[in-house]
């Protein structure tokens, strides 16, 4: 009904829009008039249209709502019926239960009294059993005094044990208490052999206890010499570490001074070609001039020609006793840097002869460790876990010494190809020297002969 509501609001705004309209647009357009009454018509069969489509719709909706509420009507009135009948029930149950509560109050009594006597019943079952085991003992050890049974009072003393136990019923609990008092005395008996058995055992624990004493002392002295050959190996780990570090520096060192002896190697290389290509120069040179010298003492006839030739001579031979004067110079740097590179490798060899004092020290210090794990073998032989960690620093031991003496072959080495290569400088140094001095030696015998 809101829905039909709405739609009849829409309508009437929409039908007073337009009359507003129309009556707006008819004053002012008379000849239109035919053709806005038609789209008039054409709004208003529009919105005919979609009323009709709105009811239809708002129609359905309704039915729908008018069929589920037939359903819940149905299944309310189902719910109600099924109500009523579980309250009957619970109600007719109820008062089943009353007696079935009465009932079993009194099952229960009846059962609780029906355990306590099963419980006797038990208890004279194991005390018969009991009796009848003894009286089968006794039949193997052939004995004949054999305790006749009494079904009316069966008791072992008779009148005397029944008066021990005063007024009591002698057919039920009679034989009861008598089994009580075998076993009383079974365990008393049990209990003096339980304490002869403890009186040995607190001799024997003594002992233990002594000797447990013993090898707690010898177990402590043990920690104390594991404490010290603990420290003891803390220390010498320490000393490794520093001396693998100093190995490593020393390494480090001894690698840049190799790159440093290459760089400067290659320096003097170089020089000793540039050196040999002077040389080879001026030894061309010289033999022009011994050739131009031939020439000029053959050819006497022209003086002057002569002359100027000796002083281009002349010339020629200032410049090369001046690049004599740059290889000397360049002689003394090389030899600066030589013996730079010298005193380098006699720190080198200090370090190096440290680092062997400092290998002798270790390796004393390893044979004392080696008494003292020696002693410590002895007084602990048979801790698995001390082998373990022995063998591990003697494996460190052993991996230290190896590096060690690897580090020391391979200063070996270099100081070795520092020495060839010390000596193959020296030797193109003395070289060059000669064949500089054969130079001076032919200038002057050039300048005498000029």
């Amino acid at each position: 009904l809101t829905a039909v509501a709405g739609v009849g609001s829409e309508s009437d705004t929409e039908e007073d829009a337009i009359t507003k309209s129309h009556d707006t647009i008819a004053p002012s357009h008379h000849h239109h008039h035919h053709r806005q009454a038609e789209k008039l018509l054409q709004l208003k069969d529009q919105q005919i249209a979609k009323l009709i489509k709105k009811l239809t719709a708002v129609f359905e909706c309704n039915n729908q709502f008018a069929v589920e509420h037939e359903k819940l009507q149905k299944e309310y009135q189902q719910a109600v019926q099924s109500l009523r009948t579980l309250e009957a029930i619970q109600a007719k149950s109820c008062d089943s239960c009353a007696g079935f509560e009465a009932e079993r109050s009194l099952l229960t009594k009846e059962n609780a009294d029906l355990r306590n006597d099963v419980k006797m019943m038990k208890i004279l079952v194991y005390r018969l059993n009991v009796q009848i085991e003894r009286y089968q003992d006794t039949i193997r050890e052939g004995r004949t005094d054999i305790p006749r049974l009494d079904f009316v009072d069966s008791t072992y003393g008779g009148a005397k044990d029944n008066l021990n136990w005063g007024p009591v019923n002698s057919h039920t609990l009679g034989p009861l208490l008598n089994a009580y008092e075998e076993t009383i005395a079974e365990k008393t008996a049990l209990v003096q052999r339980y304490e002869s058995e403890l009186a040995s055992f607190t001799g024997k624990l003594k002992k233990v206890l002594e000797e447990n004493e013993a090898l707690q002392k010898m177990a402590e002295e043990v920690r104390a010499g594991q404490s010290g050959w603990a420290s003891e190996k803390a220390r010498l780990q320490a000393q490794v570490d520093v001396l693998r570090s100093k190995a490593e520096v020393q390494g480090k060192r001894a690698d840049l001074a190799k790159e440093k002896l290459v760089e400067v190697l290659k320096c003097y290389e170089q020089k000793v070609q540039a050196q040999n290509l002077d040389i080879e120069r001026l030894q061309e040179a010289y033999s022009r001039a011994k050739g131009e010298l031939t020439s000029l003492r053959n050819l006497n006839q022209n003086p002057e020609v002569v002359a100027n030739s000796l002083k281009e001579c002349q010339k020629y031979l200032r410049q090369r006793t001046a690049d004599l004067e740059q290889l000397r110079q360049d002689h003394r740097q090389q030899q600066g840097i030589f013996e730079r590179q010298k005193e380098i490798n006699e720190i080198l060899m200090g370090k190096n002869t440290t680092l062997k004092q400092t290998l002798e020290r270790t390796r004393q210090s390893k044979e004392i460790l080696k008494q003292r794990l020696k002693t410590m073998i002895s007084w602990g032989k048979g801790s698995e876990q001390r082998k373990d960690q022995l063998a591990d620093c003697w494996r460190n031991i052993r991996a230290l010494q190896d590096q060690l003496q690897q580090r020391d072959r391979q200063l070996q080495a270099q100081q070795q190809r520092f020495q060839a290569e010390q000596e193959q400088l020296q030797r193109r140094l003395r070289q060059r020297e000669d064949t500089l001095r054969k130079i001076l030696a032919d200038k002057a015998q050039f300048q005498r002969h000029s």
